[in-house]
C-alpha cells in the first residue's frame, strides 16, 4: 500500500510524463500519430501506395511494389490461363 497514489492528480501527472517521454523518443502515442507516420512514409518507401480515409469509412493504406504487379498481370493476363482470371484480397482487422 505505501507504493499506492495519493490521489487521482499522481496518475494524471505520471500519465502525462509518460506520454511526453513518449513523444520525445520519436513513439507514436495514439492512432492519430500512427497514422501519421504511415502517411509521412509514404513519400520515401515505394512500397506504401495509396494512404486514405474517409469520414464514414475505415482508413486505407494499400501495399504493393512493382515486381508484384507484375507477377498480377502475368496470373490474369498469362499466355498460359485460356481465360482471364479473378483475383481479389481483403484484409480486414
Amino acid at each position: 500500500m505505501l507504493d499506492a497514489p495519493r490521489n487521482s492528480s499522481v496518475v494524471h501527472a505520471k500519465k502525462s510524463r509518460a506520454m511526453k517521454e513518449a513523444r520525445q523518443n520519436g513513439c507514436c502515442v495514439n492512432f492519430a500519430d500512427e497514422w501519421l507516420s504511415v502517411y509521412n512514409l509514404m513519400s520515401t518507401d515505394s512500397f506504401i501506395c495509396f494512404v486514405g480515409a474517409l469520414r464514414s469509412k475505415v482508413p486505407n493504406v494499400i501495399l504493393y511494389n512493382d515486381r508484384q504487379i507484375r507477377e498480377i498481370k502475368s496470373f490474369c493476363y498469362g499466355a498460359e490461363s485460356a481465360s482471364v482470371n479473378c483475383l481479389s484480397t481483403r484484409l480486414l482487422i
